[in-house]
């Protein structure tokens, strides 16, 4: 059984499955998601505020990843991009307006493309060495005339 709380996945565990918190199991999916949530929530205590409320800011956290479906990635990228950029966080609910920022949406768009960019130039590309024969037609005569 995953021990992720807000866990979605049907599958049950296996051995092939799951990965190991701890002595817990976690879904992937749910462990990657357990692991953005502790970076998220270790980079807002060590940048933004090191005197929030963490009962506030899980609480914030769960409901924008879990609730809204947010991306781990996306917001992790966008609370960072906010703390480069100076972008005003006073308490955890100004997350909310983190993720809605336009700027950050079209600024992580150019980063997931430039990621996409090198995966598809770091791909080995296969070469077959291909041999073209080429027959031309018979000619007689000129060539003038077709004939």
């Amino acid at each position: 059984m995953c021990k992720y709380p807000y866990c979605k996945e049907t599958e049950e565990l296996c051995d092939t499955n799951h990965i190991m918190i701890g002595k817990n199991k976690y879904h992937t999916v749910c462990a990657k998601k357990f692991n953005a949530k502790k970076a998220i929530r270790e980079l807002y205590y060590e940048r933004v505020s090191k005197t929030v409320v963490f009962a506030q800011l899980n609480k914030t956290i769960n409901n924008i990843i879990d609730d809204k479906d947010v991306s781990p990635e996306y917001f992790y990228f966008a609370l960072r991009y906010a703390i480069n950029h100076q972008i005003t966080i006073n308490y955890p609910a100004s997350l909310y307006y983190v993720i809605d920022n336009s700027d950050i949406k079209t600024a992580y768009k150019k980063f997931t493309q430039k990621k996409l960019n090198k995966e598809v130039k770091a791909e080995p590309i296969e070469s077959k060495e291909i041999t073209f024969t080429i027959d031309p037609p018979k000619q007689t005569g000129w060539g003038i005339f077709g004939g």
